[in-house]
């Protein structure tokens, strides 16, 4: 009784982490890396969603202002089979399309305009961040194990 309520909820089930390929290159607009997979008792990984995910931070104090935007997203479809102690790498390649502000644009245009961008955003306290965000569908299970990781796009 005890094992099936664990296996429901997921306790003692699949663990899942990210490793990255180093470094992440923004002209690429793709992250490589390995979905890792680790599991205490049998299990069978259904699919596993992974989305990138920006945050938008831009004003200061009270004035402040987050906003969020998924970049990309891709759902590795293969059923996998992980046997009890077993670790299974999953490579990955997540495609992403960066949104860009108007002051990105504007810095875009030549070197000069880089370095006003820069200053513009400095003033305005614009700032983002990265993470990718790993789900797995887990067979039996209701509660499905999920990672989140920061990311430094170069």
């Amino acid at each position: 009784m005890l094992g099936k309520l664990k296996k429901y909820l997921g306790i003692e089930g699949v663990k899942i982490s990210l490793t990255f390929d180093d470094p992440i290159l923004k002209s690429e607009k793709a992250i490589f890396g390995h979905v890792v997979l680790h599991s205490l008792s049998d299990q069978i990984v259904e699919a596993i969603e992974l989305k990138l995910v920006e945050r938008y931070h831009r004003g200061r104090n009270e004035s402040k202002l987050i906003d969020e935007y998924e970049l990309g997203s891709i759902v590795l479809a293969d059923p996998i089979m992980i046997s009890k102690n077993q670790e299974i790498n999953v490579p990955f390649t997540l495609n992403y399309n960066p949104v860009l502000s108007e002051i990105d644009r504007f810095g875009e245009e030549n070197f000069f305009n880089k370095g006003l961008a820069y200053i513009a955003k400095s003033i305005k306290g614009v700032k983002s961040d990265y993470r990718v965000i790993a789900k797995a569908k887990v067979q039996g299970t209701t509660l499905d194990p999920i990672v989140k990781r920061s990311v430094i796009l170069e």
